[in-house]
């Protein structure tokens, strides 16, 4: 499993790519408003973003979690208690997932 930083040098915000080359799947934390950075890694390593997790509200930065699964058919994943006005994947306190053969 790799992981990737992802910064903007203008906020100081970070978020990161991770993926596994030999499933070739993929997701992102916390992504930044400017989604080529992600869609450029998971075209350069043939992997296909399936999990876009937000560990928290953004009050740092624009999230790009809606641009970034709309272009990739991703699930956008945030705790149970997340107040947002859109669609998620709601996570309970020690859930676990499978991301290609890695948990």
């Amino acid at each position: 499993m790799y992981l990737k930083q992802i910064t903007n040098d203008k906020t100081g915000c970070v978020s990161y790519m991770g993926y596994c080359a030999s499933c070739g799947v993929g997701y992102v934390v916390d992504p930044l408003e400017d989604i080529e950075p992600y869609l450029q890694i998971a075209k350069n390593d043939g992997i296909k973003i399936t999990h876009i997790f937000n560990t928290h509200i953004q009050a740092d930065h624009i999230s790009g979690d809606r641009k970034l699964a709309y272009k990739t058919g991703a699930k956008v994943y945030m705790h149970e208690s997340a107040k947002v006005n859109y669609d998620f994947e709601p996570l309970k306190d020690e859930d676990t997932l499978a991301i290609g053969t890695h948990k």
